[in-house]
């Protein structure tokens, strides 16, 4: 199963956000992974992935719920923009692919702050500046488990068959 384009949109906003303040984006794609791995849908996958990025870093909750609010806002035509412009800044990390959405995500971003009342809204969804922050190296903390198969991420079987010694 595929994301809609407006999901696509959301978790590669999202993500790009995420990247951009310098926190490791590919952890939560990994998250999301070791969810779908269990049979969980993939939109439900990468929404509990971002829930658990948001609970060890609480400050991205607006902006992510700003940047939710802009995309379900959004028409096919501009959401159709925002993924051939959020795909292709995610492949190359040039901040140039984003300029041809920028006008249009500030331009909206300040129309939902006149609906809204959130004056911070075009603040939340960092349209303050658009150079990409370096890349933490990660921000997903290494966590011995307690016991075998579980990690940050929740009971996995797979690791507790790699763990189990051959004879």
């Amino acid at each position: 199963m595929k994301l809609s384009a407006r999901d696509r949109a959301k978790v590669n906003g999202a993500l790009c956000m995420i990247r951009d303040a310098g926190h490791n984006a590919d952890a939560i794609t990994g998250v999301a992974s070791d969810i779908m791995s269990t049979g969980t849908p993939i939109k439900l996958a990468y929404q509990r992935a971002l829930d658990k990025f948001v609970e060890q870093v609480p400050a991205f909750r607006a902006p992510l719920q700003r940047l939710g609010q802009l995309v379900d806002a959004s028409d096919i035509p501009t959401l159709a923009g925002y993924n051939v412009a959020l795909s292709r800044y995610i492949e190359t990390g040039d901040a140039v692919d984003l300029q041809p959405i920028m006008a249009t995500v500030t331009r909206d971003a300040g129309e939902m702050a006149a609906r809204t009342g959130d004056a911070g809204f075009a603040d939340g969804l960092g349209l303050a500046d658009t150079s990409p922050a370096p890349v933490a190296v990660d921000t997903v903390p290494d966590v011995v488990p307690a016991r075998p198969g579980w990690g940050p991420t929740g009971f996995r079987a797979v690791d507790i068959q790699a763990a189990t010694p051959t004879e």
